[in-house]
């Protein structure tokens, strides 16, 4: 079991460890640095305590992320994305699998993709303090997956619908959004029904059919960020970026430890 919000833990536990057995080799005249380290690695180790303690918005308990690379595999990239979502169902089948999804990023995982709102008529956007330094008041997190991924996480559908087999090339482009889109850029106002576009995107507008809960992406530091969802199925509507090679799959066992399915998985 691995929880993701102790990650950074492990050099603050070393500098509170350490700090001691610096102490006797000090002459009289430096305990007062020592006094200030020690005060410094108690002060962030209440930091990262806190950090640790915020809501994510998703179950990080009994999860494994399988990276898949089909770069040189014998798949049609016209039929890769087809493929992804015949992998996540083989993958759900397996026994001790409670849930699989595919996606494009995960939950802090340091991947999601970065878009820009387009506002036509809406001032120009404005910087705002953010996980990256270009980051202004139409930036979003963006996520392409695959029915059944939020369900993986744990991530609620809180008004209208998942993404669904249906929504394929071809279908009405969709899309899902999260509380802090809807709150940023639709408040006081049902998301349902909403179009969405992203700047310079030449494919038609997204119409948004869910809202789902706030999920963190970004470092937990940085806090949730509006966040758009569309079905891995419509990636890139057809154009070029339809045709990546790579995809995550999230596995979330039905007990126990997850590392247990490695093996299952591998064969």
């Amino acid at each position: 079991k691995r929880d993701l919000r102790w990650y950074s833990l492990i050099p603050a536990i070393g500098m509170f460890a350490c700090v001691p057995l610096y102490i006797a080799a000090f002459r009289a005249s430096d305990l007062t640095l020592a006094v200030v380290l020690i005060v410094a690695a108690g002060l962030l180790m209440g930091t990262f305590e806190r950090l640790a303690t915020l809501p994510l918005g998703f179950g990080a308990d009994r999860l494994l992320i399988v990276n898949v690379d089909v770069t040189r595999a014998p798949v049609d990239p016209a039929n890769r994305i087809p493929f992804f979502h015949q992998l996540v169902a083989a993958v759900a089948a397996v026994p001790g699998v409670a849930r699989a999804g595919g996606s494009m990023a995960t939950p802090v995982g340091g991947s999601s993709s970065l878009g820009f709102i387009d506002q036509p008529g809406a001032p120009p956007p404005q910087l705002e303090p953010g996980p990256v330094p270009f980051w202004n008041s139409r930036t979003i997190m963006t996520n392409q997956i695959t029915p059944g991924w939020l369900a993986t996480y744990g991530t609620a559908v809180l008004a209208g619908r998942d993404v669904e087999e249906r929504d394929t090339q071809g279908a009405l482009p969709v899309a899902l959004v999260n509380e802090a889109y809807a709150n940023k850029f639709l408040p006081g106002r049902n998301p349902i029904g909403e179009t969405v576009r992203l700047l310079e995107s030449t494919a038609p507008p997204m119409t948004i059919v869910g809202v789902v809960s706030d999920a963190v992406y970004v470092p937990v530091r940085d806090g949730v960020r509006p966040t758009l969802y569309t079905p891995l199925a419509q990636r890139g509507a057809g154009g070029p970026t339809a045709l990546t090679a790579h995809v995550q799959i999230s596995v979330r066992s039905s007990a126990g430890s997850p590392a247990l399915l490695e093996q299952l998985l591998r064969g």
